[in-house]
């Protein structure tokens, strides 16, 4: 798992506020390993499982192609 900290990223987002730099970057790793780990549940657990987690995952994949909308707009 990633270590949530902060960090300088004015070369990943170029934000003027920094504590939105922060903030978003942070939040943006979090949701990307929540989605990894979803997608990487064992396959033992078969097909059942991949019917069940569709939706959230689909849901996750909205949330961050949001994050990423928001991103794109605040760097406007």
């Amino acid at each position: 798992m990633r270590i949530y900290e902060f960090i300088p990223i004015a070369q990943i987002f170029p934000y003027k506020n920094t504590v939105l730099k922060q903030i978003f970057l942070s939040f943006y790793w979090f949701i990307q390993d929540i989605y990894t780990i979803l997608l990487s549940i064992d396959v033992k657990y078969g097909i059942k499982v991949e019917i069940e987690i569709e939706p959230e995952i689909l849901m996750i994949k909205q949330k961050i192609n949001a994050i990423k909308m928001n991103i794109y707009k605040l760097q406007q």
